[in-house]
């Protein structure tokens, strides 16, 4: 009979899990599968669209993602909480990388920012309906005219809730260059406002 899980140490699940004899280590490769599908099932149950293939699917590449990180593993948590944030972490990619799977990025090219945001909430005083606007009309003209490409693809996917993973997919590009390209967009907006005297607390004044 495979053994709890609850009664597996840390030491223990990484003495099991990499054991020279092959039944010890093949129990502990299924309770691992079978805690990692049980923890998912839990974590996921408010969400659609995850079925039992799906939950399987997340399931095998979780696993199989720890078997490969087994000596990342440092023990600054329990074993079992550290499987399942891998698994989680597993889960919630792929769920972002299906909800884009048909949305092309290309339809950010060529587009020029005009309408104002739709603002919620109370209405703002005159003047901060006046700086709000002011600031809008500094980042629209700088998205439209001094960004690259890139730069506003990115941004314009940020604004959208593109997942970071299938942007980085779109363009081609991996997580650090990314952040780069996002950076220096960002630095350039700064760089904008600043030029127009505004600082950084007008505009979380502006925003908040």
């Amino acid at each position: 009979m495979a053994t709890e899980t609850r009664q597996r140490t840390n030491e223990d699940w990484l003495s099991a899990l990499t054991s020279a004899d092959d039944r010890r280590r093949a129990a502990a490769h299924g309770d691992l599968s079978n805690f990692i599908r049980r923890g998912l099932a839990a974590s996921l149950a408010a969400r659609g669209g995850v079925d039992d293939a799906t939950l399987e699917d997340f399931s095998q590449e979780a696993a199989l993602r720890v078997l490969e990180k087994l000596d990342t593993f440092r023990g600054q948590s329990r074993f079992t909480t550290w499987v399942l944030s891998i698994a989680l972490r597993i889960a919630y990619t792929e769920l972002r990388r299906r909800r884009w799977r048909d949305v092309s990025l290309e339809r950010f090219e060529g587009v020029t920012l005009t309408e104002p945001p739709a603002w919620t909430g109370p209405a703002p005083s005159p003047r901060i309906a006046a700086q709000r606007n002011q600031i809008v009309d500094v980042l629209y003209r700088t998205i439209n005219n001094d960004l690259t490409q890139r730069q506003k693809t990115l941004l314009l996917a940020e604004l959208q809730g593109v997942a970071t993973v299938v942007i980085e997919e779109r363009l081609g590009i991996n997580r650090n260059a990314l952040y780069k390209l996002g950076h220096d967009a960002r630095k350039r907006l700064r760089a904008a406002l600043s030029a127009e005297g505004l600082t950084a607390q007008e505009v979380e004044e502006a925003f908040s």
